[in-house]
């Protein structure tokens, strides 16, 4: 008997519910890994223009400080050399934060990703929500003192936990895959409350500019 073979006898000397259990994880753990394939090169994308935005802030301050240091010794004689690489520094800065709110586009924006998520959740009226909080806000990428950058990328996350018979929750969460907007899934958990209901808990974020946070 092959592998597949005894997999496939064990699957169905399993009792409904077991199946049903395990065919539910099955499409979610599909579902968790494409979606994590899909995103990763987004997101690597945007940390390597971030590092490239600190080298650049990095450059500027220093600019900055040796044009002080230059107009405070002789203000009669402005150092035009050092003012057109700010400029310069200022205007590739801009052209890497342009870069990184196109590279972003598609990732749902964090003051509407609570909303939208508890939305599409009413839409079910067999699911109910029990839980909905936010995760604090930190950076994307963080400074060598341990904190955050004066100006980078920041993750926003978001905690929900609800209940629901399997077929409605497997349904909402590919609705969420369909959204035109994206998200990172960070966990999601499954828990048998009582056959055949079960309690989820997801993990998601999204990605922004501003370290404002969600509403919810």
């Amino acid at each position: 008997m092959s592998a597949w073979q005894k997999l496939r006898a064990a699957f169905d000397a399993r009792s409904r519910r077991e199946r049903i259990v395990l065919a539910l994880l099955a499409a979610l753990v599909v579902t968790l890994l494409w979606a994590e394939l899909a995103w990763d090169g987004q997101r690597q994308t945007a940390r390597r223009l971030q590092q490239e935005r600190a080298t650049l802030e990095t450059r500027l301050t220093a600019a900055e400080t040796r044009i002080a240091q230059l107009e405070k010794a002789a203000r009669e004689d402005p150092n035009a050399g050092l003012e057109r690489q700010r400029r310069q520094l200022e205007a590739h800065m801009a052209e890497l934060d342009r870069r990184l709110k196109s590279q972003m586009g598609d990732l749902i924006d964090p003051a509407n990703m609570a909303r939208v998520l508890e939305a599409i959740l009413t839409r079910h009226t067999d699911l109910r929500l029990r839980r909905l909080e936010n995760l604090p806000t930190r950076p994307l990428l963080a400074g060598e003192d341990g904190n955050a950058p004066e100006a980078g990328v920041y993750r926003h996350g978001l905690e929900m936990e609800f209940s629901g018979s399997y077929l409605s929750l497997l349904a909402y969460l590919k609705e969420l895959d369909a959204l035109p907007w994206n998200f990172y899934w960070d966990a999601l958990e499954l828990q048998v409350d009582e056959y055949p209901r079960a309690v989820i808990t997801i993990r998601v974020h999204t990605l922004s500019l501003d370290e404002g946070w969600i509403g919810v």
